[in-house]
């Protein structure tokens, strides 16, 4: 970090002005008269007397002048004995008296020098501390500039760390987005595949790599037709790169069993996004590669078209005879009255078979979209079997069939939609008793699986049969069996709509066992309540 020299606070770019150092010590305040004096004085001074601090010791002068003054004129004026001693008395008194004012001027003076000395020391005592305070000032003002100076450093460390590990922080967002990225596409179940302009793969998910029969990891910068053996898969992909920029074509394509609708891009790189803005042809570009199993589509596309193509059929065969046995009556070709009965039975008869035909129809559509509505409450299946066994014991006597029940308690009970399940129970009672010559047995038996909660109704006749390889393809839409087709006419869609009814809507099990020349049982198993 580069170091910035700044000023102290107290220079500015003006004229600095002269100041007195004396000016920064600390004023001592000057008494102006003694007992100010001795106030200020240090403790201790002012208890001293005050003759030993006020008198001059040049007043000792004065006796001691006045001593040789009075010698001068004694001797001047000498006179009788008495008189000298006299004037040696008064000499020696002014002697005295000097001598006592050298001894009290000297201890004055010895105590004024004592309180000056003291008086210094306590000065310089208080010098010291100030200057002590001002060094420790000084002290201070460098502290604070070295550690400005050391914040500044840390503040410059912790930008360039910030900038660092912005950059590492923008790098490690980056690559966790390219892992999410990569995590979501090879997610995935359509296979992604992306190939450069030279042709190389780099970028495969799992279900690319799986469809087109490679591992990713050893297919990453390999040119594409090392990787994939499918010629014409290789060739779809050089075309698109020879298409203009941003580009598409969709086409199907055949991969083994399977088929494939294949979306091929052509986009460019993103280092060569501005010369693409700019017009340019020769941009590096990608080929991106979107594959989507289509094959289930295509089942249930030709499942429609037989669909439509089977309801076509059934019904114009109806409409066909029902338009004949018209154009006769109208004409009047019929002049017969039992003949004329016997058209209007065969009318009648074709009529119900039409309106079976569309009403299967529009169940098993209301049941494989959802919008059948389902009314399920707690029901006896005992009951509903019972009901259908009464409506159909007239057909059954006509062809001399004994149609008889097998029944369990009624106290077992299934939820269920009792007019769907009625529906599906007489759908296949009906067919065993269509199916069965005459003189054959239909029964109707009911069976309880205390262990596994449910209950089976088996409907077991003895009619023509129904062929093994026939047998797994009973349940589905306009399915009939082709040596069956003589006995007796029919939609192809009642079995498939009682499987729709049992377990698309009741969650149950449909089961057909079937032996030719003996019979066959058809099932119905649903869950207790």
């Amino acid at each position: 970090m580069t170091r910035v020299d700044v000023k102290p606070w107290c220079a500015t770019d003006e004229p600095e002005e002269m100041v007195d150092p004396a000016a920064l010590l600390p004023s001592v305040p000057q008494p102006a008269s003694n007992t100010g004096r001795r106030a200020a004085w240090p403790p201790g001074e002012a208890a001293r007397p005050l003759f030993a601090r006020a008198l001059d010791p040049r007043w000792t002068f004065v006796p001691l002048v006045a001593a040789v003054a009075w010698a001068i004129w004694g001797l001047l004026h000498s006179g009788s004995q008495g008189v000298v001693r006299w004037h040696v008395l008064g000499i020696a008194a002014c002697v005295a008296g000097g001598g006592a004012l050298l001894w009290i001027g000297l201890r004055s003076l010895r105590g004024q020098l004592d309180s000056l000395g003291a008086m210094i020391r306590y000065e310089a005592a208080g010098a010291r501390r100030d200057s002590a305070g001002r060094m420790r000032a000084g002290g201070d003002l460098r502290r604070l500039e070295s550690e400005l100076f050391a914040h500044l450093d840390r503040i410059g460390d912790l930008v360039r760390r910030g900038r660092e590990e912005g950059v590492e922080f923008g790098q490690r967002l980056a690559a966790i987005e390219s892992r999410q990225v990569h995590a979501v596409v090879d997610a995935l179940s359509d296979g992604v595949l992306i190939v450069d302009g030279a042709a190389r793969v780099t970028f495969a998910n799992a279900a690319g790599a799986a469809v087109l029969g490679f591992r990713v990891e050893l297919a990453l910068r390999r040119p594409l037709e090392e990787v994939v053996r499918d010629a014409a898969f290789v060739e779809s992909v050089r075309q698109m790169q020879r298409a203009p920029l941003r580009s598409r074509r969709t086409l199907e394509h055949v991969i083994g069993a399977a088929a494939y609708q294949l979306t091929l891009t052509s986009v460019p790189a993103a280092a060569d996004s501005a010369a693409e803005a700019a017009g340019g042809t020769d941009a590096a570009r990608y080929v991106l590669v979107f594959l989507r199993d289509i094959t289930r589509q295509k089942e249930a596309d030709k499942k429609t078209t037989d669909f439509v193509s089977h309801v076509a059929h059934e019904l114009r065969t109806p409409l066909t005879a029902l338009k004949g046995y018209v154009e006769m009556l109208v004409d009047g070709e019929v002049t017969d009255e039992r003949m004329r009965r016997e058209y209007y039975n065969t009318i009648q008869t074709e009529t119900d078979r039409m309106a079976r035909l569309i009403d299967n129809i529009l169940n098993i559509s209301r049941i494989e979209s959802g919008l059948v509505k389902v009314s399920k409450e707690p029901i006896a299946l005992a009951v509903v079997v019972r009901e259908v066994l009464d409506v159909m014991k007239p057909p059954a006597a006509a062809k001399r069939i004994d149609l008889r029940g097998d029944l369990a308690p009624v106290m077992h009970s299934v939820l269920a939609d009792r007019d769907l399940l009625y529906e599906a129970v007489m759908n296949l009672v009906s067919n065993a008793v269509k199916y069965t010559p005459e003189d054959g047995r239909v029964t109707v038996r009911m069976s309880v699986n205390e262990t596994e909660r449910t209950v089976t109704t088996e409907v077991v006749d003895t009619g023509v049969g129904i062929p093994p390889d026939d047998l797994k393809h009973m349940f589905e839409k306009f399915f009939r069996v082709k040596a069956n087709k003589k006995i007796a006419k029919g939609t192809g869609l009642g079995l498939n709509l009682v499987r729709h009814i049992v377990e698309t809507v009741h969650g149950g099990k449909v089961g057909v066992l079937s032996e030719v020349g003996v019979g066959s049982t058809f099932s119905i198993t649903l869950p207790l309540i």
